[in-house]
């Protein structure tokens, strides 16, 4: 079985430690980039609303922050270990996920949960930045240029 699996990743043009080194990548630049994009919203929203603007410009800061940083994350471990995928694409792939969960926070009644929702957030916009970094080179190894 594990050499089907391997056979079908090969064929693919997928290599999974790559794959893995990329999410790690990811998680550990976007959460390093959070961080220090919520300090500055925080900084940049002091002047705001007594008491709230900071707050505001924290969380905003913390999520685009993350966003960026993701695509940023997969890339440099994705070049490091040679791979043929796109910042622009994960980069589009991160904010659509960030988007999605936006949008259905209300619907799937996500924003009940502040920890629910940043889990979606940060699992949601992953995911969609890895597929999107990694769609080029998927479609390169089936033959099409």
């Amino acid at each position: 079985m594990s050499d089907n699996v391997s056979d079908n990743a090969r064929s693919s043009g997928l290599n999974l430690k790559a794959l893995l080194a990329e999410l790690a990548g990811g998680c550990v630049a976007g959460l390093l980039l959070a961080r220090g994009g919520g300090l500055a919203g925080a900084w940049l929203g002091r002047s705001g609303a007594p008491g709230w603007g900071d707050l505001v410009g924290a969380v905003l800061g913390l999520f685009l922050g993350y966003l960026i940083g993701v695509p940023v994350g997969l890339t440099l471990v994705g070049r490091l270990l040679k791979q043929r995928g796109s910042f622009w694409l994960a980069l589009l792939g991160s904010i659509l996920g960030g988007a999605l969960v936006a949008l259905l926070a209300e619907p799937l009644r996500l924003n009940q949960s502040s920890s629910l929702l940043s889990f979606s957030v940060f699992f949601v916009a992953l995911a969609f930045a890895t597929i999107g970094y990694n769609l080029r080179q998927a479609t390169r190894s089936r033959g099409n240029p």
